[in-house]
């Protein structure tokens, strides 16, 4: 997380006059941010109730109150990843292919590279893939419309959030 921060603040420093590779606006930044948490946290929690419906797996809370700094700790982390991604992929990268190719070739580009940068986490398989695929596929085209980093960012952390907070082995007591 460490690094993460310091490539997001070197990009700052070198690229914030640029709206195209680095767009966290000021304006309306609460606004954005809010907005992104909310969209995130609809479309994570259908997908992962639809999930739950067709019994893909089964819930079992495991939380012990005695984690809540644990679980403070983990949103952080996960906001701060996230923020990351989104400044690394849909702002730079995204970016520099907009200006140099055409729009279906930076959002199909960016989100190779998106899917690419997860293939070490563990359990990587072709499902995730074709998800991690689609789900570039979607921050892309919401970064072509127009959307701020803030708002991008913010959504990815939902579900980031949502789905490695949903994982049984993080609040074991």
């Amino acid at each position: 997380m460490f690094f993460e921060g310091i490539i997001v603040l070197v990009m700052w420093r070198y690229y914030k006059r640029d709206i195209n590779l680095f767009n966290f606006t000021k304006k309306n930044r609460i606004g954005n941010y809010g907005y992104g948490w909310i969209a995130g946290f609809i479309l994570f929690a259908v997908v992962w109730f639809a999930i739950v419906l067709l019994h893909g797996f089964t819930i079992k809370f495991v939380f012990l109150g005695t984690n809540l700094v644990w679980l403070i700790l983990f949103l952080f982390g996960f906001a701060c990843q996230s923020m990351f991604e989104e400044a690394l992929c849909r702002g730079y990268v995204m970016g520099k292919l907009l200006k140099k190719s055409t729009p279906i070739i930076a959002i199909i580009s960016n989100s190779f590279f998106f899917m690419i940068l997860h293939m070490l986490n563990s359990a990587f398989s072709i499902i995730p893939a074709i998800g991690l695929l689609m789900f570039g596929v979607l921050m892309s085209l919401l970064r072509l419309y127009g959307y701020s980093l803030w708002f991008l960012g913010t959504f990815m952390q939902r579900g980031t959030s949502q789905r490695g907070l949903s994982s049984e082995r993080v609040f074991r007591g």
